[in-house]
């Protein structure tokens, strides 16, 4: 088998693509933005056997050995070229910078390649001279709209187009002092990323006479000289590359091949492989994107000899090796060469004289290449090795700079004049000019001013956020223990005490005081004199609330007594308030629908009834106030006769012992006499203008219940005030719930329809008491029988009326004209499966 025939098996798709071109170029960038944006380029498919002479690809030349490769400006051959040059074992010959030019013109213009048939061309023959190569042009121009049609572009060669309404300066210099200006960037990638441009400058560049340009523009780009240090260069190209082409090798962009996805502008990490990694240490701690070469091979040395491998140990890590070709170990090449070897040459012992003379021809191939690869490598160490010098003194530069002028360095770097200028002088490997500085420096104040001012207004803005979410913190602290601080005022209220409003201002600076704090939370948690202020000034608050909400109750204002055992009028069970500005009420304080002296001072108005009927208004953040509240008369009006009924004293002690009475109140304005708890006497009397109340007997509790029991916080449970679990909510929806009121109506009835069949014979107090307690206790077990299991109910047909939560709420609304539902208005079937609150 023939190394052209290696070649193509080498070169079949299975090459990754390292450098994919993109699908057009943006023609108003400038050259070195275009450097950045070179275009992915396709894999290559067949190896130059030639050079710019036309000399005979066996005659000497040396083959390109990174064939494995798809090369950066080739276009892949047809199949039928490669099985034709391959079958008929045809020399193909080398279209140098001819066929090279034609290559990126085409990929300059539509970026898109095309295949090719001027294998037989002559290297030194103008560009786009053959009308089919034209045709294929215009007609992937047509593909792609974004790139300029040819009879638009400029002519380059002096003349120029007065009817155009953009046009590129550039375009009007002669083409002699053009080549100068090109000659002076001193980089080979600038000219490359100028021949990117557009099609008129690709034409100029990849013209035969512009060899000269990028031969020159290479050899004068050197590393910075530097005592006792060898200067390096480019090493010079092969013959099988062009000038244009060896550029493009260089500093062009590609995918990293470690599978991340990313186009990157990095050089190979291996050239001979032509395997690129980029910046990501992600992708350094990786495999190499290619494939290591079997055991079974490394062990026929004289087979590796003839099979591209990797020039430098351990290229795919960031510690890379010290140790080049021929003394690093050959560990990965490309597959498709390897099988082609091993395909071509199984048995080196049994080859014939033709076999023997190709494989000795494609070990010097080897050699030539690898050795080329490794001088590369060098430059490329070295080229790093003077890029992070460089950046290394800049930085120096930068902090002298920053020194000489009063700047802070990292704002120096931040803004965006000196940055991208100290970036940009790093990437050219190039010292910062203290000249460029002076022109610059008043763009510098400029930024780093309004840089300095969006910063101060971010840190205080930050400041602010914090120190409110600390004092918030506190608060909630405070109201957990209700035992040291039983009346607190609301959140908003608290945070406009004169310390706490001093510790929540952005511009608080708590490392100056003589208790250094890292932040306010600190401060409240262990500055003595801060929590002693804050101790004080509530206090100070909550005697002005008491004195002002007393004259609400008709108390003078400076009420005092010496007893400590009598209350504050504010703080007596008999003392209510209802907000005139809002309808808002807590959850805890939602089933009484009023406030007490606590729930007045965190009290904050929220929505009101607005203009039109059922519309809420929402209220702003309103700073409280004692005049806005006025007297829970109903309240106020119904608790004293509970406490009168009952002979509590208005204490503490009488409030505790009045609220845990449990059923021991009969409301008697109701159309029928309804059981109360003693803790929603004050909730209840907003049905009534005057409220009477009376304290019964057990027996008549018991009568009054119908066997079902009473279960404070019932109501407030189901309408979701104080939470349920997810069992609760199918509660809601259960058909379980009875009206009390239609109870109290039939018991009445049937009553009624007793006596009426006794003959209306007068019965004794205490057998009717022992008549009712036996049915109470009959009724309680036989419907409560469920609950343990038994069939006691089911065997009789249920007499009351069973609804839903909300067809209750309907029931009592359409029924009853009740409005809100309370735990006197229903009675539960069967028990409810959540706690109440």
């Amino acid at each position: 088998m023939s190394s052209e025939a290696i070649s193509d098996a080498h070169s079949e798709p299975s090459s990754v693509n390292l450098s994919a071109e993109k699908d057009g170029h943006d023609h108003s960038r400038t050259p070195l933005q275009a450097s950045s944006s070179i275009g992915k380029r396709k894999n290559r498919d067949e190896e130059d056997q030639g050079n710019a002479d036309g000399r005979e690809s066996k005659q000497g030349k040396c083959d390109d050995p990174g064939s494995s490769r798809s090369s950066d400006l080739e276009t892949p051959p047809s199949k039928k070229q490669r099985s034709q040059s391959g079958e008929g074992g045809e020399d193909r010959e080398n279209t140098g910078s001819g066929d090279t030019g034609n290559e990126l013109q085409t990929t300059c213009s539509t970026g898109k390649r095309k295949d090719r048939e001027d294998t037989n061309e002559d290297a030194a023959k103008p560009l786009v001279e053959s009308p089919s190569k034209r045709a294929r042009v215009e007609k992937s121009e047509e593909e792609v709209p974004s790139s300029p049609r040819e009879s638009d572009m400029p002519n380059v060669s002096g003349a120029t187009d007065t009817s155009s309404a953009a046009t590129c300066y550039l375009f009007t210099l002669p083409t002699e002092l053009l080549n100068e200006i090109l000659l002076l960037t001193g980089c080979p990638k600038y000219v490359l990323a100028m021949a990117r441009t557009c099609k008129a400058f690709c034409n100029l560049l990849l013209a035969p006479e512009a060899t000269r340009i990028w031969r020159e523009v290479r050899k004068s780009y050197v590393l910075v000289s530097r005592l006792n240090q060898k200067v390096l260069r480019l090493p010079d190209p092969p013959e099988i590359f062009s000038e244009a082409r060896y550029a493009s090798f260089l500093f062009d962009s590609g995918d990293c091949d470690v599978n991340c996805g990313r186009e990157t502008d990095r050089m190979y990490a291996s050239f001979a492989l032509r395997v690129r990694i980029c910046g990501h240490r992600k992708c350094w701690k990786r495999s190499p994107g290619v494939e290591e070469i079997p055991a079974d091979i490394l062990q026929h040395s004289e087979k590796v000899e003839a099979i591209i491998t990797n020039e430098v140990a351990r290229f795919w890590k960031l510690d890379q090796s010290d140790v080049t070709w021929p003394n690093a170990l050959p560990l990965f090449a490309h597959q498709q060469q390897t099988q082609a070897i091993l395909d071509a040459y199984p048995d080196l012992d049994n080859l014939s004289d033709e076999a023997k003379a190709e494989f000795e021809r494609l070990k010097k191939r080897k050699k030539k290449w690898m050795s080329f690869c490794v001088e590369l490598h060098e430059w490329k160490k070295s080229a790093d090795k003077e890029y992070h010098l460089n950046r290394y003194e800049n930085d120096i530069l930068s902090k002298h700079i920053a020194t000489r002028h009063g700047w802070d360095l990292k704002l120096l770097l931040e803004t965006s004049v000196f940055g991208p200028y100290k970036r940009r002088k790093d990437l050219l490997m190039e010292n910062i000019n203290e000249a460029d500085v002076n022109v610059m420096k008043d763009q510098i104040e400029e930024d780093m001013l309004s840089r300095l001012d969006k910063k101060s207004r971010r840190t205080s803005e930050i400041n602010l956020m914090q120190n409110r979410e600390d004092i918030k913190t506190y608060y909630h602290a405070l109201r957990s223990n209700k035992y040291k601080y039983p009346i607190l005022p609301s959140l908003d209220t608290f945070r406009r005490l004169p310390v706490i409003s001093m510790l929540q201002s952005p511009d608080l600076n708590l490392s100056s005081s003589e208790t250094p704090a890292a932040s306010v939370a600190d401060s409240l948690r262990d500055d003595k004199v801060i929590i002693n202020l804050v101790e004080t000034q509530l206090k100070k608050w909550v005697d002005n609330a008491k004195a002002e909400l007393a004259v609400v109750l008709g108390v003078p204002k400076n009420w005092k007594s010496a007893n400590k055992n009598v209350l504050h009028p504010v703080e007596r069970i008999t003392a209510r308030f209802l907000c005139t500005r809002c309808k808002r009420m807590d959850h805890k304080y939602r089933p009484d629908e009023g406030l007490d002296f606590a729930g007045a001072c965190l009290h904050e108005c929220g929505e009101r009834e607005g203009k039109k009927k059922g519309r809420k208004v929402k209220m702003g953040n309103l700073v409280w106030d004692p005049r806005s509240f006025v007297r829970d008369e109903k309240a106020i009006k119904v608790l004293k006769k509970a406490v009168d009924i009952f002979g509590f004293a208005e204490d503490r002690e009488g409030a505790n012992c009045l609220k845990g009475l449990g059923l021991a109140v009969i409301c008697k304005s109701c159309d029928k006499d309804m059981v109360l708890d003693a803790r929603s006497i004050a909730g209840h009397s907003r049905r009534h203008e005057d409220m009477e109340i009376s304290r019964p007997s057990l027996e008549t509790v018991t009568e009054y219940l119908g066997g079902y029991p009473y279960q404070y916080g019932l109501a407030k449970s189901l309408s979701g005030f104080g939470g349920f679990s997810e069992g609760g909510k199918m509660e809601i929806n259960r058909t379980n719930f009875g009206c009390r009121h239609c109870l109290r109506a039939k018991q009445e009835t049937e009553a009624a329809v007793a006596s009426l069949q006794a003959g209306d014979a007068p019965a004794s107090s205490a057998n009717s008491a022992a008549s009712a307690a036996v049915i109470v206790e009959l009724s309680t077990v036989a419907r409560r029988m469920h609950d343990l299991g038994i069939e006691g109910p089911l065997e009789r047909p249920l007499t009351e009326r069973l609804f839903n939560f909300n067809g209750l709420r309907s029931h009592l609304k359409e029924k009853h004209g009740l409005e809100v539902i309370r735990d006197e208005d229903l009675f539960c079937y069967r028990s409810v499966e959540f706690v109440y609150q």
